[in-house]
């Protein structure tokens, strides 16, 4: 019996390869995109309440109380870092631990796309 080895085709073999990396890149593509558009709307959402708050906008009108009431809860742990006298909707007032939010979360959005990024290296 003669025994021939196998011949290996090296275009077959890189396309395998990119198949898998191609696949492996996908699902790192998807955790980045999430990740992005989560935060993309959560900092636009902080901006735009630290801008209503500036301004003194209305808790009565739709668009700020929906503002208001989705990001109250990401802004809650960082509401007591200043000391502020009273808080009041309706009142014009400059909310700094809304940027301090915003600074925190886009730092934490930051770790998270890294990790993605170490994870499916």
């Amino acid at each position: 019996m003669d025994f021939q080895p196998m011949q290996q085709d090296p275009w077959g073999q890189r396309i395998a390869t990119d198949i898998t990396r191609e696949r492996t890149n996908h699902k790192q593509s998807i955790v980045l995109r999430l990740v992005e558009l989560g935060t993309g709307v959560l900092l636009s959402l902080l901006a735009i309440r630290f801008v209503f708050m500036l301004l003194g906008a209305n808790q009565a009108n739709g668009l700020a109380a929906f503002d208001y009431a989705f990001t109250g809860p990401f802004v809650a742990p960082f509401a007591g870092l200043f000391n502020y006298d009273h808080f009041a909707y309706g009142v014009s007032h400059f909310e700094g631990f809304a940027l301090v939010a915003m600074g925190f979360y886009a730092l934490l959005a930051a770790g998270l796309r890294r990790l993605a990024m170490l994870a499916w290296w």
